[in-house]
């Protein structure tokens, strides 16, 4: 494998807000894993495998990969509208962003899992040592949902697949769909491989923790001792900031 990095993974991690020398991600912005076109899906699967090689080549054994979106026509673009009205306490107006994301996901939603489910079953083929995770979407167009997810656990349970939670997102699933922002951890924390620290205020997002709205106390009791933690770090956050942010962490538990 190739002794640099893809370029795609610099730009996931960023996404995501996961660093260091344990983790890597491959991300997507359209169906990708999922995706109905069996060339895409393919083209998807090999650049995962190839984040994989290349992390195995720098020792680290996680790997976040970010199935894509709903194969909803301008999905990314509907659930930020939504998001923009939501986080303006404009609700109702948000439904007409929403429904069809809604739609999409009774429709083919289902055939879009299973899909994902062939695909990651054929990475651990590909990559068995490597364990995989799906993090938290950003909303109602990415995929899976809380319970699509206990579906692919379900149907995956020979493979070495973690969760990757990231605690803005939840929150943001939360205010569109109309959830309770803990049912990611309810459902999913023991399987964490790893969490994102970020908060939320209002429509700003993967904000240090202790400056937005979140409460992030709960994670303390729901994720292994192994998992991953990650603090974000907003291109303006200064020193006395992040000593801040560690210090809320640790007065709640988190450390």
């Amino acid at each position: 494998g190739s002794s640099e990095p893809p370029s795609l993974p610099t730009a996931a991690l960023r996404t995501h807000g996961a660093s260091g020398a344990d983790v890597t991600a491959t991300g997507g912005d359209r169906p990708g894993l999922a995706d109905v076109d069996e060339a895409r899906r393919e083209r998807a699967i090999e650049a995962a495998a190839s984040t994989a090689r290349w992390a195995r080549s720098v020792r680290c054994g996680v790997v976040v990969v970010d199935p894509g979106l709903l194969a909803v026509f301008d999905a990314a673009r509907r659930e930020e509208e939504a998001w923009r009205l939501v986080a303006a306490g404009k609700r109702e107006a948000a439904a007409e962003f929403l429904d069809p994301l809604r739609n999409g996901r009774a429709g083919t939603g289902p055939g879009q899992i299973e899909r994902l489910c062939r695909s990651l079953h054929r990475l651990a083929q590909l990559e068995p040592d490597v364990r995989w995770c799906l993090p938290t979407p950003s909303g109602p167009s990415g995929i899976p949902g809380p319970a699509e997810l206990g579906w692919v656990f379900d149907d995956l349970g020979a493979v070495r697949l973690g969760y990757w939670h990231v605690a803005s997102r939840a929150a943001r699933w939360a205010r569109m769909v109309g959830d309770d922002a803990e049912a990611w951890l309810d459902a999913f924390g023991s399987r964490a491989a790893g969490v994102v620290y970020d908060d939320l205020a209002g429509a700003d997002e993967r904000l240090l923790p202790g400056t937005g709205e979140l409460d992030l106390s709960r994670i303390a009791g729901t994720v292994p001792a192994s998992a991953v933690r990650v603090l974000p770090l907003p291109a303006d956050a200064g020193a006395i900031a992040v000593q801040a942010a560690l210090r809320y962490l640790a007065s709640i538990g988190l450390e």
